[in-house]
């Protein structure tokens, strides 16, 4: 899914990624992480996709040595966005 080069260069990947789970939760107003978490698990039982599973276009980990950061696109905050509001999505994982 993802070019060795995007992946190997870490400037694309951020832009990429920009987000963690409490951005997403700060940027929707939604207090904590753990609600935006409530919401990708609505996520899988709606579709039974789950986001955080592997690499996707939503999701993406980095190993930063001992440390593992869950990041996620735009399009994960716009998919977020629409499944909060009970708008109708389209999945491109």
């Amino acid at each position: 899914m993802y070019g060795i080069a995007e992946l190997n260069n870490g400037q694309a990947l951020n832009a990429s990624f920009p987000y963690t789970m409490s951005d997403l939760a700060r940027i929707l107003d939604m207090g904590s992480w753990h609600y935006v978490n409530q919401e990708f698990e609505k996520l899988r039982k709606l579709t039974d996709f789950n986001i955080k599973a592997s690499d996707n276009n939503y999701h993406v980990s980095l190993n930063l040595g001992k440390v593992v950061s869950e990041n996620y696109s735009s399009e994960a905050l716009d998919l977020l966005r629409k499944l909060i509001n009970g708008e109708q999505f389209e999945l491109n994982p």
